[in-house]
């Protein structure tokens, strides 16, 4: 029966847009009512007659979904979407500031001025015989 029905059961999931752990919730129900329903394994014609297309039994399966539950899922997923966008800022900001640093203070961007002695040194002179 899974291998006739499961084409049919992933067009399903194809559009049933909720987290993970609600969509293969939704989907064991749905085989499970497959398998009470049919004694064989129906041909997905019979599937597309009894039950309808598979957008038509995703809406429906959709329908009976808590709303309260599915609001609170977009809150969280949308909560954890800004999380990665503030970490990514942060990460891209340090890695930006990494590169101005070590950039300015290159040996080629280092000025070096020689500023004469005003005060010259005495030169001490030796003869040759060590005098």
């Amino acid at each position: 029966m899974k291998s006739r029905n499961a084409s049919y059961v992933r067009s399903v999931e194809c559009n049933l847009d909720l987290p993970r752990r609600q969509r293969k919730e939704l989907l064991r129900g749905l085989q499970s009512e497959l398998q009470e329903r049919f004694a064989e394994p129906p041909s997905e014609e019979t599937l597309l007659s009894e039950l309808g297309s598979p957008e038509e039994v995703a809406q429906a399966l959709l329908l009976g979904v808590d709303a309260e539950e599915e609001k609170r899922q977009k809150k969280v997923r949308l909560l954890w979407t800004g999380c990665v966008a503030v970490m990514f800022a942060l990460l891209l900001s340090v890695v930006i500031g990494l590169i101005c640093y070590f950039d300015l203070f290159r040996p080629g961007h280092i000025k070096v001025t020689i500023i004469p002695d005003p005060a010259p040194s005495p030169q001490y002179s030796m003869d040759v015989e060590g005098e």
